[in-house]
């Protein structure tokens, strides 16, 4: 859902934005299309899809007037940490080590930013006049998402590691 909901609606859209010759495309992602997160391998790889479409499609869309950004919000405080369906690994070499990523997530998230925070993000990209393309959420997120740009890849994996693991 997270990559191919966001491009069946992108693609039922763009006919219409195109035809106007204006629009915004905002897509929800996360900053863990840049940090992935231990144990959430495959949620990391929907958002970074969900990123490279978005910076693809704006040079695609541009030369019709559509605007494309994609929004990354960090950890939030929502009722879906309560409501999660957990399912720890069935193999004991990974068990211990995914609940205590688990658990730092779900911290993370009870102490994440409101919702209504993102919202106002969501809309802030929404309205620019002169809108970026990728957008990370919180000062925090902000910095992360810079740093993990200019320091070694092997070493911010390796403190993610550590923060969940």
């Amino acid at each position: 859902v997270n990559f191919f909901g966001t491009f069946l609606c992108i693609k039922y859209a763009l006919p219409y934005m195109r035809a106007q010759g204006y629009g915004h495309i905002v897509c929800v992602s996360s900053i863990a299309a840049v940090l992935p997160v231990p144990y959430q391998s495959f949620y990391s790889c929907t958002k970074s899809a969900i990123n490279a479409f978005v910076l693809s499609l704006a040079n695609e869309v541009r030369p019709f007037g559509i605007k494309v950004s994609a929004v990354m919000p960090g950890d939030v405080k929502t009722g879906f940490t309560s409501n999660r369906k957990k399912s720890v690994s069935d193999n004991e070499n990974y068990r211990a080590h995914e609940q205590r990523a688990i658990n730092r997530m779900e911290q993370d998230e009870q102490n994440g930013m409101s919702p209504e925070k993102v919202a106002r993000r969501i809309f802030k990209a929404a309205t620019k006049k002169r809108p970026r393309v990728i957008y990370a959420v919180g000062f925090s997120y902000r910095l992360f998402a810079v740093l993990q740009k200019i320091l070694p890849a092997g070493f911010v994996n390796y403190i993610e590691g550590k923060i969940y693991g």
